[in-house]
């Protein structure tokens, strides 16, 4: 497989239109044996309260879609380490979906399972937490020749009515309660780059530069003894 990876990620925010234009390659769908899917080009569907993602390596690509089950609860860290056994060695990856819903008690738990496996073994991790939106639900698309996520986060004022995409940083804001985006990557909504000025708390980078300069009197202090 030809190697184009970066590992410096795009993550495009677009409309469901674009999202279906786009899309391409292996469905993953939850709760079958193609929950866990290696290869180039991957896409999932209808994310609520599942916790679905992916991690690139220099010569793969391995994606996932985790239902908020109490099995899958109970075998989190069985998933995670089978998930990061096939891959190999990632150098940077996604995870995204969890909403915190009396219907859906495991949701959050599994997620945060999932993300203290992976933050401990990817340093370059973006991360879209806890679906705010009552009627909201996510799509997501990874494509390794762009080495690109493409996402779909959309949602509605009542169950079955138009569904409204988040089309700029503070429909995103709104949609995930929490939001980190990793050193390497850059975040677009609707085709405009959001900078690190514009939204400094959701940006790795930004946050430890900051607890950087917070630090160095202290350590330009330490290194005079």
């Amino acid at each position: 497989m030809q190697n184009n990876i970066s590992f410096k990620s795009n993550i495009h925010f677009v409309k469901r239109s674009s999202f279906d234009w786009l899309k391409a390659g292996f469905e993953i769908a939850p709760g079958s044996k193609d929950a866990i899917y290696k290869g180039k080009d991957f896409w999932t569907e209808e994310v609520k309260t599942c916790s679905v993602g992916g991690f690139v390596s220099e010569s793969d690509a391995i994606g996932f879609h985790f239902f908020h089950s109490k099995q899958n609860l109970k075998k989190s860290l069985k998933h995670a380490n089978n998930v990061l056994k096939q891959i190999g060695k990632p150098e940077n990856g996604l995870l995204l979906g969890g909403k915190s819903h009396k219907l859906a008690p495991c949701s959050l738990p599994l997620f945060e399972k999932l993300k203290k496996v992976f933050s401990q073994s990817i340093k370059n991790l973006s991360v879209f937490e806890d679906h705010q939106k009552k009627f909201g639900q996510t799509h997501m698309f990874y494509s390794r020749e762009k080495d690109t996520w493409f996402i779909c986060s959309e949602w509605s004022e009542a169950n079955n009515s138009t569904k409204k995409p988040v089309t700029d940083l503070q429909g995103l804001l709104d949609f995930f309660k929490n939001i980190s985006i990793a050193t390497k990557d850059k975040l677009f909504i609707d085709g405009k780059k959001i900078s690190e000025e514009q939204a400094p708390h959701i940006f790795e980078r930004t946050k430890i530069n900051s607890l950087l300069k917070e630090l160095l009197p202290d350590i330009h202090l330490s290194s005079r003894h």
